[in-house]
């Protein structure tokens, strides 16, 4: 166990087996960042919409678990439950590198209408 980690700091760790001839050679390394789990992002709201297209918004969690949030999946459920398998995967580039965004919005677009939706 590795203690008194700098939370958000990249740790490479290897590892190498010892016996009476001596130590073996390392391995590959593994990179890793202290953190946990960020918190929740906010629930998604309706920014614009019409019968083809909405545009849906929500903030970045409050606490990113020390390290920077590095992309979002919006699920999208007409009710189906686990047969629905619509998900959008937000482009990571949309978002790397703006440690100040609180915001993310999308815009998804169907010819499906007329049905409820929950996101």
């Amino acid at each position: 166990m590795a203690s008194d980690l700098t939370v958000g700091t990249l740790y490479q760790f290897k590892v190498s087996a010892t016996n009476f001839n001596g130590p073996s050679e390392l391995s590959e390394a593994l990179s890793v960042h202290a953190c946990v789990l960020s918190g929740p992002a906010s629930a998604p709201e309706r920014v614009t919409g019409d019968r083809t297209s909405i545009s849906l918004a929500w903030r970045a969690p409050a606490d990113d678990g020390g390290c920077g949030i590095s992309g979002y999946q919006l699920m999208r459920d007409q009710g189906l439950g686990p047969d629905d398998p619509i998900t959008v995967e937000v482009d990571p580039a949309d978002i790397n590198d703006r440690p100040t965004l609180t915001e993310h919005k999308v815009t998804l677009t169907s010819s499906e209408t007329g049905k409820p939706v929950r996101f």
